[in-house]
């Protein structure tokens, strides 16, 4: 084992900490109350944040608080999505017997396996192509977190979030806003390195805004904290000059006290800056020690043996001493859960690998992309490759200034990513690849991704992060790429998609413009997935925009065309707003009836998005004709499959205030408030998840007699929502607000907001919410005759 040491260079005791320890130590007293636990440490590089950690880590787990860590590595930019995640549930498999990691991880292990192959049951193959939207990950994730709360108390460290990608903010922001008692959130980062643009910097201020984050700053030692650390690390009092001399060069910052008292030990002069005193501990090293220690910079700040063997090429025999020399001179440690070496703090591997030369750097980055290709290689066989290294690959290649293998890497890397839920990552790597595309010509041929695919990912990518502007962008330059008459299938594909973004956008012109354009440009013959899909698209769009009758033919069209290809998904799709529209113009058996099919093929494909989707429209079709007790229990039934698919952040936050809103209707005022409750203490996924739970929380106060409370509701949607409101919006926030202006007695007002909303729908086919605005308005010309 590797691990001699020359001369202790840490205090074998934690100092000057008490007063933070006992902070993070009430932090697990209030989880395990059951209360809201999170807390953020910052501090400058060295100032002993990981000692303060791993002293918790131990308390912690001494107390039989299960214990899980990662860290955040700085390995280029986006290389790594959700890295301290995969590192922290990778230790599940230790600490739970088999029966119970089965329980935790629940319906969650199948997904949970593409980050981490660790908890697959078996072999698990590379993961397959998929767009779920990330959120999905995160409620998976979040739910496996309070399964293991629920058996005890649960400390989660996440270290070095000033390396975090966007894809581990994102789940880290998700969590703090969702997680509830029995769970401690502990975060830490550098202060020092929040440059003004650093990706940090919003991220803190929205912690800050959540109200659920506790912040605690390490600061630098007094001269007293410093005489017991140096007197620590010799055993004995140490010298007061020399402590004055420490304490002036430190500052009292704990890592550049030891280095120093360790320079001085050793005979050697203290250097006059510090980044020399960083590199002098690497200097006193042998040089075919130094040559090791440069090869483990370029991995970052920890690799493993069987990458850095294969990278120096040394006798195996002659790495153990060269390494264990390394060891021995507190340059590297050994971490004894995983075996890999790591840097005794990342203040070193970052000295070392800036101290290279670009021309030693290139070629050592090259080796390593060559021994990661053929682990690749060999446990592509087993089915045990990651997206992890798929993604170091790609940064190796690419910083080894090897276009060709680059270009191939970063296209590898973003479908692996694309399907381990990282669409920010996955996009970084499309992007790359967009921009080594031209500088490689022999390696793009080969790619398993054109210029116009790619582009298509990459849009995909920026949708699935919420990055809609940037995906129609990307979606227009693919559309330039291809001439509509020589491959009308694939120009009707990007337009399908195009027209998704802008929807998504909030662009509803442009979305029905393109959707229009790629039924246009399809061929008609011979039927085809791309026709049959465009025409599930738009026939969704026309049903949103409650042009029903046009809807219809649409979506009879998509679902003849989806079965002659055998498409269920896209059949299922279809038949789901074919039987809304259908059910709202009136033909109720018949338009339910094609609900309950698209539901039965969203079940059997287990896509939670229409799963979702077919519960939430069979429900209000359900409530809109009276039968709103079996309303409630389809919204029910639905908001339960979308908790147990990771998606009931998506979809719950329509479900339950439609559920509320047919409680309303059966009188039902309490649980009603109970369930609305509910979805305001939900993680919204974006400003327009609100609209809903407003309307059903305006509703409740207007039918409880609190105007006020109901008008500052819905008239706060219109302010919040300044673009014209859809009209099944729309009906229910005019509606409303007609009743409260006519039972405060308000005629002219009351009658301005039913004109209002019927000159909303007076385009659309929404028999249901014109009837509800007329009988406001008849109550309205009867009230004031």
């Amino acid at each position: 084992m590797i691990g001699d040491v020359v001369r202790r260079v840490t205090c074998p005791v934690l100092v000057g900490r008490g007063g933070e320890l006992a902070q993070l130590g009430a932090v697990l007293q209030r989880a395990a109350s059951g209360q809201p636990a999170i807390m953020l440490v910052a501090g400058e590089a060295g100032v002993g944040k990981t000692r303060l950690i791993a002293e918790l880590l131990d308390h912690a787990a001494a107390a039989g608080v299960v214990t899980l860590s990662g860290g955040c590595l700085d390995v280029g930019e986006g290389v790594l999505a959700y890295a301290p995640m995969v590192e922290a549930l990778r230790s599940l498999a230790g600490v739970l017997e088999p029966e119970q990691l089965d329980q935790v991880l629940d319906g969650a292990r199948g997904e949970l396996a593409r980050l981490v192959p660790e908890l697959a049951v078996g072999a698990a193959g590379e993961p397959a192509s998929s767009t779920l939207p990330p959120t999905r990950l995160f409620e998976l994730l979040l739910g496996v977190l309070h399964r293991l709360a629920a058996r005890g108390p649960v400390l989660l460290v996440v270290e070095d979030l000033h390396w975090a990608d966007q894809s581990t903010r994102d789940l880290l922001g998700f969590l703090v806003r969702n997680l509830r008692g029995g769970v401690a959130l502990v975060l830490t980062y550098r202060s020092d390195e929040l440059h003004r643009r650093h990706p940090l910097r919003p991220f803190l201020a929205e912690l800050d805004r959540s109200g659920r984050v506790e912040r605690l700053e390490l600061g630098r030692l007094d001269r007293g904290e410093l005489v017991e650390l140096l007197g620590g690390i010799v055993g004995g009092p140490v010298a007061p000059a020399l402590v004055g001399e420490i304490l002036a060069r430190s500052e009292g910052n704990p890592f550049f006290a030891e280095e120093l008292l360790a320079a001085h030990l050793e005979g050697a002069r203290l250097p006059s800056v510090l980044r020399d005193l960083v590199l002098a501990r690497v200097e006193a090293l042998s040089e075919p020690a130094q040559r090791v220690l440069e090869a483990a910079a370029v991995a970052g700040t920890r690799v493993d043996h069987e990458l850095l063997a294969a990278v120096v090429g040394q006798d195996a025999e002659r790495l153990v001493w060269l390494l264990r020399e390394a060891v021995s001179h507190h340059a590297l440690v050994v971490d004894q859960a995983s075996g890999a070496y790591v840097f005794r703090h990342a203040l070193v591997q970052e000295a070392v690998y800036d101290d290279l030369l670009p021309v030693q750097r290139a070629p050592l980055h090259a080796a390593y992309a060559r021994a990661l290709e053929h682990r690749i290689e060999r446990r592509g066989e087993q089915g045990r490759v990651t997206p992890a290294e798929r993604g170091r690959l790609a940064y190796h290649w690419y910083a080894a200034h090897d276009r060709g293998r680059a270009l191939l890497a970063c296209v590898r890397a973003g479908q692996a990513l694309e399907s381990a839920w990282a669409p920010a990552e996955a996009l970084e790597h499309y992007e790359r690849a967009l921009e080594l595309y031209d500088e490689a010509p022999e390696a793009a041929a080969a790619s398993p991704l054109d210029r116009v695919s790619l582009l298509q990912r990459a849009a995909e990518a920026a949708n699935l992060a919420g990055w809609y502007d940037q995906a129609v962008t990307l979606a227009r330059l693919a559309l330039e790429l291809v001439d509509p008459a020589v491959e009308p299938l694939r120009a009707g594909a990007v337009l399908e998609r195009l027209a998704r973004y802008h929807w998504l956008a909030g662009r509803s012109a442009e979305a029905i413009d393109a959707v229009e354009r790629a039924v246009a440009v399809i061929p008609a013959e011979p039927p085809s997935p791309e026709l049959a899909r465009t025409l599930a698209a738009q026939g969704q769009l026309l049903m949103l925009l409650s042009h029903h009758a046009e809807a219809l033919g649409r979506c009879e069209q998509a679902v003849a065309m989806a079965r002659q290809v055998g498409d269920r998904a896209i059949e299922g799709h279809a038949l789901t707003t074919l039987g809304t529209s259908l059910s709202i113009l009136g033909q109720v058996d018949a338009g339910t009836a094609k609900l309950a099919q698209g539901m039965e093929i969203a079940r059997e494909l287990g896509d939670p998005d229409d799963i979702g989707r077919a519960h939430a429209n069979l429900a209000t079709i359900l409530a809109r004709v009276g039968r709103a007790a079996e309303a409630v229990d389809v919204y029910l039934a639905g908001t339960e499959i979308a908790r147990q698919l990771g998606a009931y952040g998506r979809y719950g936050t329509n479900l339950l205030p439609d559920a509320a809103s047919a409680l309303l209707s059966l009188g039902r005022f309490d649980e009603a408030d109970q369930l609305l409750a509910e979805v305001f203490e939900l993680d919204l996924p974006s400003p327009a998840h609100r609209l809903c739970p407003l309307i059903g929380r305006g509703t409740l106060r207007l039918l409880r007699g609190d105007l006020d409370g109901a008008e500052a509701d819905l008239k706060g949607i219109l302010d919040e929502f300044p673009a014209p409101l859809d009209p099944q919006s729309a009906a229910p926030v005019y509606t409303g607000l007609a009743e409260a202006a006519l039972w405060r007695g308000r005629l002219p007002e009351a009658r301005a907001a039913a004109a209002e909303g019927l000159e909303i729908l007076a385009t659309a086919d929404e028999p249901y919410w014109r009837t509800e605005l007329c009988r406001s308005g008849l109550a309205v010309e009867a009230a004031a005759a």
